[in-house]
């Protein structure tokens, strides 16, 4: 029989069939505990919803309420757990799915091959230098720039050998 075969003020219904778990032991009483009174958790609400006493019968109402509600945590718990252990690794595979992807695609393509912004100092220096009129700050003209770039090249080749 189980604790929901019992509600307080009813009788007994036929036992339900067995569940894929293993059977309670009978308890061993000892010394503190009076013969007859069980002590595993449904055992003791099934004897306190059978008990004459309308107060043994409503706390083992009570009792079989938590017990319930704390099964059902344990299920959520479990849900919740096995959920985010599902979102985990359907990350992980986004996240290789999207480095394949851009792996795929290659390295993305830069527009323009200009000058860095920190060598605009240095080609405007040259220009002035060559009598060519630049400002004084900002991005030098791209004639200029390129002018640079094909004047620093000999050098680069001669440093190089």
């Amino acid at each position: 029989m189980s604790i929901t075969d019992i509600t307080p003020h009813s009788t007994p219904v036929a036992p339900a069939p067995p569940r894929e778990q293993a059977a309670p032991q009978p308890p061993t009483p000892s010394a503190a505990e009076p013969a007859g009174i069980p002590t595993d958790p449904d055992g003791l609400i099934l004897w306190g919803a059978a008990h004459q006493s309308s107060r043994m019968q409503t706390l083992a109402g009570k009792a079989r309420g938590a017990l319930t509600d704390l099964r059902q945590a344990a299920e959520r718990e479990t849900k919740v757990a096995e959920a985010e252990a599902r979102v985990a690794r359907l990350k992980a595979q986004l996240e290789n799915a999207q480095h394949d992807l851009a792996s795929a695609k290659g390295a993305p393509k830069t527009k323009g091959t200009t000058a860095p912004a920190e060598d605009y100092a240095a080609i405007r220096a040259w220009a002035r230098e060559q009598g060519i009129e630049v400002g004084r700050v900002g991005r030098p003209k791209r004639e200029v720039v390129d002018a640079y770039h094909a004047a620093q090249q000999p050098q680069q080749l001669a440093t190089a050998s």
